[in-house]
């Protein structure tokens, strides 16, 4: 049996954008910083960190790329489910390329942040009334959590 799932919780670098395929298949990108700790060394008995960041490149289909870009902007901490793919394209250098792509099952917020009707983020808890990140993914999916 093969497994290929991944869990990431960090903060989105940019705002989601929604696009459409040659079909007209609608589809969202991001990219997420995630980070850890490493650590340099020592400096008078004291060890010394640094943090180390990794961008991942997600991709959202359908229902959950709507959501995504109603609900998440640059900055805001998410938690997302998915798979891990390759893509192969042609740079515009005409050079043969590798993307590994993060393919999202489940998109959550973790933080107060909001898109507004204009587009700017508010502060704000979205829909708290609602039942958290199980209420998220629910309305993303249109089907109840269970």
């Amino acid at each position: 049996m093969d497994l290929n799932k991944i869990m990431l919780a960090g903060r989105l670098g940019k705002d989601p954008v929604q696009r459409s395929t040659k079909t007209g298949k609608p589809v969202v990108n991001f990219s997420l910083a995630t980070s850890h700790r490493i650590k340099k060394g020592e400096q008078d008995g004291v060890p010394q960190y640094e943090d180390e960041t990794l961008w991942h490149n997600v991709v959202v289909w359908g229902k959950f790329g709507d959501f995504c870009v109603r609900h998440l902007s640059k900055g805001a901490p998410a938690f997302i489910v998915g798979e891990l793919r390759t893509r192969k394209y042609t740079s515009n250098k005409g050079e043969p390329r590798l993307s590994v792509e993060v393919h999202a099952e489940n998109v959550v917020p973790l933080g107060a942040f909001r898109r507004s009707g204009d587009g700017s983020r508010k502060d704000k808890e979205v829909a708290p009334e609602i039942g958290g990140a199980e209420a998220y993914i629910a309305s993303a999916t249109g089907e109840p959590m269970h």
